[in-house]
């Protein structure tokens, strides 16, 4: 989530599938519905929030995460259901992890280390980190799969201050070395 700007239930339907060379693609995320038969909640894949079917987002992903994910499987393997493959998390019991099922876990590790972090601050350190790194704002809100931009702007448009002096820095440097500077005055 840290590495790509995953939302937690993105994050559940990775599969192996999702990691394209240096790119993550993700279409598709688990969700709660109602079981036609029953009328219990489960867990299922879903199209991404704000996407119709068959919609997806490719996302940059770094070496590092890559290895990761190769770590991940080569240790844990991969879980294949009749509604998906390879997916690279899972429970205990060889079904598919749902959100709530991570979070539990999630907040007795960070319980247990006396932390109070939430899975969401993974995904803005993602959004925060790009930025403070100079990529594009509509770059990040693509890939954070944001369906306005807007939302990006009002959630980490402060962290995009330092435009401003790199475009005079940007501008001076164009301009100072540029023959538009250097032409002799017309008399």
């Amino acid at each position: 989530m840290a590495g790509a700007g995953l939302r937690v239930g993105e994050a559940m339907a990775v599969s192996a599938k999702c990691v394209r060379g240096e790119t993550l693609r993700v279409w598709q995320q688990m969700s709660l519905a109602p079981d036609p038969e029953t009328g219990r909640y489960v867990t299922h894949l879903a199209p991404l929030k704000h996407r119709a079917e068959g919609d997806y987002r490719d996302i940059p992903i770094p070496k590092f995460l890559r290895e990761k994910v190769k770590e991940h499987i080569a240790q844990h393997g991969t879980l294949s259901t009749p509604e998906a493959e390879e997916m690279l998390f899972r429970t205990k019991i060889n079904t598919l992890m749902s959100v709530d099922n991570f979070r539990h876990h999630w907040d007795k590790a960070v319980g247990a280390l006396k932390l109070a972090y939430t899975p969401h601050d993974l995904r803005h350190y993602f959004a925060s980190t790009a930025l403070h790194g100079g990529v594009a704002l509509n770059e990040v809100s693509a890939w954070l799969g944001h369906k306005s931009i807007k939302t990006t702007v009002d959630i980490y448009g402060h962290l995009t201050q330092e435009a401003s002096a790199r475009m005079r820095r940007v501008m001076q440097e164009a301009l100072s070395a540029s023959p538009v500077a250097t032409l002799p005055k017309a008399a």
